[in-house]
């Protein structure tokens, strides 16, 4: 079982508990995370939930590896006070289901995919509709699973959205008095009575923030909550929110972007961010840049362009602190190469006085789709404003060729310089649009690979670890950079 199922308690009533009980589960990584949201939790398991002295808990949350019957949940009903809230997880497709349903009407039940031990979704199963719809939280870029996506699409739309939500969520919140405060009240608000939500809890790392997708009952894709837990996180959310604001006063073209709707503090410390979306259940986005990649980068380079010292510019300021965070802990070669690299870099951008823009600094296939012919360009939280323009357009060319085509780094450095592949033709467009000359490309690539470098490192060092893609982007971008400072005569070793 993840820590992450700990997260489909931002889908309660409340947001905050005084006292809370625990059966079934004993997995400390999962329970320290209920206990996050819990002023007291008590624990038991499930031969002895009946003997729990009835009304005493404002939330009860059984894990039932086996088949429960009607009485052992009526017993985790009993355990919470009028107002409380029970949390009920099973396998799904149990015949005896139906009953317990019946026995206890008013539930909302969630779907937990696509296991336990990864539970990257809470679908709203009792709504078809908003079931399908939930599928949009995934955005995959392969075939194959592009395909699994389109499966488990029309499964749900059938009713069928069990045979992959093996695992069953229920949530009910007996009758009080007391007022719901959580942050389905606050979404509420802003979207009116008739909503349903579905939960993504994110991609494991040190900035994973969990995201819900708000829906009308008819499975329309209303707007994002992306949740913050910590001060990492909420640095980040406040950055989108700022960067939307930004974003709200720049003509994009042929582009668009979220509108911000709320962004502030709940009671219980975590920060939210609400944003519009124009998403539908099944929005894609072509791989490859083309034309309308190329108009938005140029109208956001236009847009936010800016005239000053490169060795003052928040670019510049912010590579060089993290270059000095990282030190010795990159390992001595490689450290050598990133400063050579960076002062390289620096030195040139500051003699040719380029230019400054706002940069998205995630531009990808996979955080955009088209809708209307019209670009969608959202996940804004990494962006900066006074950064090097063409940083967007060699991350889509990149990280596509990369994460997707698994390109070598011969292939990868042919697209980035030259003009044969339909990437090497955008990328010289967009250098040609903004005046910039081949010397000063070089010298912003290899400035953006000392960026992404030393954000994937410094971000892997406060997580613990490195995932696959992780080191797959990081020996990419370590083999490119190295034929960069070859290139220019400028290697350390």
């Amino acid at each position: 079982m993840d820590e992450r199922f700990a997260d489909t308690m931002l889908l309660l009533p409340e947001s905050s508990f005084e006292k809370g009980l625990i059966t079934g589960i004993s997995d400390k990584k999962v329970v320290d995370g209920f206990a996050k949201r819990v002023g007291r939790m008590d624990m038991t398991n499930i031969d002895e939930l009946g003997r729990v002295e009835r009304g005493s808990f404002d939330v009860s949350i059984s894990f039932f590896e086996a088949a429960p019957d009607a009485g052992q949940v009526r017993s985790a009903f009993d355990a919470v006070r009028p107002g409380g809230t029970v949390i009920v997880v099973m396998r799904s497709g149990y015949f005896r289901f139906p009953r317990i349903s019946r026995a206890f009407p008013g539930a909302r039940v969630y779907g937990l995919s696509p296991s336990l031990n990864d539970p990257r979704l809470a679908v709203p199963v009792g709504n078809r509709a908003c079931a399908a719809a939930s599928l949009a939280l995934y955005q995959p870029s392969l075939k194959k699973a592009k395909l699994r996506k389109a499966v488990a699409y029309y499964l749900a739309k059938l009713g069928f959205a069990m045979v992959w939500a093996h695992w069953l969520m229920l949530i009910w919140r007996t009758e009080g008095s007391d007022v719901a405060k959580g942050l389905p009240f606050l979404l509420r608000e802003h979207f009116g009575e008739e909503i349903e939500f579905a939960l993504f809890t994110g991609t494991p790392g040190y900035l994973r923030k969990p995201t819900i997708q708000i829906m009308d009952l008819s499975g329309a894709i209303l707007g994002y909550c992306k949740v913050a837990t910590n001060s990492q996180t909420g640095e980040v959310v406040e950055n989108e929110a700022r960067i939307l604001r930004l974003l709200s006063n720049i003509d994009l073209g042929a582009a668009t972007v979220p509108e911000l709707i709320f962004c502030g503090g709940l009671p219980d410390g975590m920060t939210v961010l609400v944003q519009s979306t124009k998403k539908r259940r099944l929005s894609s986005a072509p791989l490859s840049p083309d034309a309308v990649h190329g108009d938005f980068l140029a109208r956001l380079f236009k847009q936010t362009r800016q005239e000053k010292q490169f060795l003052e510019s928040a670019a510049c300021l912010e590579v060089r602190g993290r270059l000095l965070r990282l030190g010795a802990n990159a390992g001595e070669g490689l450290m050598r190469e990133l400063l050579s690299a960076f002062e390289w870099s620096s030195g040139m951008l500051e003699s040719a006085k380029v230019p400054l823009c706002l940069a998205h600094r995630d531009f990808t296939p996979w955080n955009t789709f088209l809708t209307k012919e019209r670009l969608y360009v959202f996940d804004w939280e990494f962006a900066r404003s006074s950064w090097i323009p063409l940083a967007d357009a060699f991350h889509f060319v990149l990280q596509k060729g990369i994460l997707v085509d698994h390109a070598e780094e011969g292939l990868l450095w042919e697209r980035l310089t030259g003009e044969a592949s339909e990437e090497g033709k955008f990328l010289k467009d967009y250098a040609m649009n903004t005046g910039i000359g081949e010397s000063v490309c070089r010298a912003l690539m290899a400035f953006y690979l000392v960026d992404m470098i030393t954000t994937y490192l410094l971000h892997y060092e406060g997580y613990g670890q490195t995932n696959t893609d992780g080191q797959e982007l990081l020996a990419c971008w370590k083999g490119l950079l190295a034929r960069v400072v070859k290139k220019e005569g400028n290697s350390s070793r």
